[in-house]
């Protein structure tokens, strides 16, 4: 989940990012591979007993073997890394990888421990982002969280919470005023939900 694995060099293998053999199965999700070495396939196929695995919500080469099986949201583009020269594997604003993820096997925070956004992005680093958004994410945060009864916003400014369900469905809307803002989460069931304040600022509650 959420794993970054670039630039791959291996002698015996000449760069394959992923390698099985004899009913070894795996599944994957919100990752970035890139770089492996031109018309080679990303699995690399020992042998042995066969097991398909699956792939799912990930940025990949167009080759992919014939034991990884794709679901429809795997595609095949630049990864768009800030640095890669200079070792930063960190997405640029432009990368086809940002809000590209699924929430059901996203982790919840990233390498750098920056939370994972509403849509989060795929490989290891979440982008964060500067301006105006930035600006906003200073402005208005939550706590405790996890929560199990009550959660508070601080906001510096007039806006709303709107707490929605895995499933997009909104479960709370209120207005919010300049400081303290509580909101009662006791009725939720157990899960993760998105929470987004004055339509900018996106973050994840945990309901225990």
């Amino acid at each position: 989940r959420n794993c970054t694995v670039a630039d791959n060099n291996a002698a015996i293998t000449n760069g394959q990012q992923l390698s099985r053999a004899n009913d070894a199965y795996f599944e994957i999700h919100n990752c970035v591979f890139d770089g492996t070495s031109p018309g080679l396939p990303l699995l690399f196929d020992l042998g042995g007993d066969i097991a398909f695995s699956y792939i799912e919500y990930s940025l990949t080469p167009t080759l992919l073997g014939s034991t990884l099986i794709p679901g429809p949201h795997v595609f095949s583009a630049p990864p768009g890394f800030v640095n890669p020269s200079a070792n930063d594997y960190h997405l640029s604003t432009l990368s086809a990888c940002v809000d590209s993820g699924t929430t059901a096997y996203a982790t919840l925070y990233d390498l750098d421990g920056n939370p994972r956004n509403a849509i989060p992005d795929l490989g290891a680093y979440e982008l964060t982002y500067t301006g105006i958004n930035e600006v906003k994410y200073t402005e208005a945060y939550l706590f405790p969280n996890p929560a199990s009864h009550i959660i508070y916003v601080e906001a510096t400014n007039t806006g709303t919470i709107e707490v929605t369900d895995a499933s997009g469905r909104i479960v709370i809307f209120q207005k919010t005023i300049s400081g303290s803002n509580p909101v009662n989460v006791s009725a939720l069931a157990p899960g993760i939900y998105n929470i987004t304040i004055d339509h900018l600022y996106k973050t994840r509650l945990i309901k225990q």
